[in-house]
Parts: structure tokens; sequence; C-alpha cells
């Protein structure tokens, strides 16, 4: 039996984790030899997801001189500042927040090949005989309660009648899927939590989500559930709809 190998996913380095952003977004842009369809596509990445990586990169590097993105500035002794090492901070939470889902999707996906895991640092499958086979069974019940600007306390828990946030057992953090409408904009006639681009993740039962001061006045739809990063594949069921207008 071949030997199991383990990839680390998302490097933690600066320019690791640039190199490594540059690298998955060309490859899940890239056509498999004989195929018309992005590699992306192909394992359930979605085009507006790919457009967000996209996008996530030209606020890195964007490529203008006259307007430099946050690590053209941030790598430049000259031009490195506690702002830009600030925004950098910033900029890669935002990333492993909005990437590590997908890693997880790849990862459980029928369709996933060598080639992927190698491009994205994807570990080699756990030997199927030791591999949990069911899902979470316990939905999550969750509070939010405004603080200020944008951002707000967050309580999950297990049984909707329990007193104290906390993950059940057999779980690694709780996830959060994160639709925006602005005052004037129109909700989708179908809500599906799988096809939203903004999630959140947690490994703390209580914690705070910041839904970004630019947001106040617009409303969010939330959704919650239970996963554990050993089994990505096999999440809890989707809480029902939260929704609120951003304070």
């Amino acid at each position: 039996m071949a030997e199991r190998v383990t990839r680390k996913r998302i490097p933690k380095g600066q320019l690791a984790l640039i190199t490594y952003i540059l690298v998955v977004r060309a490859y899940l842009n890239s056509k498999l030899e004989g195929h018309t369809v992005k590699r992306g596509l192909e394992l359930g990445v979605t085009q507006d997801q790919l457009d967000f990586l996209d996008d996530f990169i030209l606020t890195l590097i964007s490529g203008d001189p006259l307007h430099p993105g946050i690590w053209d500035l941030h790598s430049n002794k000259t031009t490195k500042t506690q702002l830009t090492t600030a925004q950098l901070k910033t900029a890669t939470k935002a990333f492993r927040a909005f990437f590590q889902p997908i890693l997880n999707m790849v990862a459980s996906s029928p369709q996933v090949l060598d080639s992927d895991r190698v491009a994205m640092e994807i570990s080699d499958p756990v030997d199927k005989r030791s591999k949990k086979e069911e899902n979470i069974k316990e939905k999550c019940y969750a509070d939010a309660t405004s603080i200020r600007n944008g951002d707000y306390n967050v309580e999950c828990r297990s049984t909707n009648d329990a007193k104290r946030s906390g993950r059940p057992k057999g779980t690694t953090h709780v996830e959060v899927a994160v639709l925006v409408v602005a005052s004037d904009g129109a909700l989708p006639k179908k809500i599906n939590p799988d096809t939203f681009v903004w999630r959140v993740t947690s490994t703390k039962a209580r914690f705070l989500l910041h839904l970004g001061g630019d947001n106040v006045g617009s409303t969010a739809y939330l959704f919650f559930r239970w996963i554990n990063d050993k089994y990505p594949n096999l999440p809890g069921p989707w809480s029902n709809m939260t929704s609120f207008p951003i304070a």
C-alpha cells in the first residue's frame, strides 16, 4: 500500500501564503488536457467564488504601480508600515475564512485527483476502513447580539434550550454562511447556504462575527452548522435562517 502523504493546505508564512494564493488561483482557472471546463468548476467551485478570488488577489498584487496592493507595499522595505502589517493580517484571515470551506469541499469531492491535492496542498485521504461514515446529527442554534458598527457577539448551542454555548462532541468548528443584501437590493428567490461565497468558521462556540461597518443598514442572512475538519464531507445540518438589519 502506498504511503499516505500529509500536506498542510494553507501555509502560514507570508510569502508562502501569497505564492499559494497565486498557484491555486491559476490552477482552479486552468483546464485539464482535453477538458473544456475550468478545473475549479469541475470540482464544485462556483464562478462567483473564482471571481472573488481574482478580486482578492488584486487587493494584494494590483499590477498598477500607481495603485499598489497590500503585498506590493508590504513586501517593499521602503513602503512597509504598521498599516500594511495590519492590512495583510486582516487579508490573511479573510482568505482563510473564504478558502478553507472550498478546500474542505474539494477534498471530499469524488472528482478530486492527485494533481488537485498537490496544487492545493490537500492531504491524501485516510484509509476508508478508519473513516467516519455518518454526518454530524446535531443542529446548531445560534444567537447574534449587536455590539456596534457591524460587529456581533455570537453564541452557538447544540440544543435550543441550552443555557450555555458549547460545541457538541465530535465537532471541531462552527461554520457560518453569510449573505448580505443592500437595503435597496432584492433577496434571491431561492436561498441555499451551500452557494454562499462568504463563510466564517470558529473553533469556539462563542465568538465575534465581523459583518463590516460598510454593511450597516444592509440585511444579513445567516445559516449555522457544526463541522469536523477531519471529515469535511460530513457536516451537520444547516440551521434555520437568521436575518436582521446590520447595526
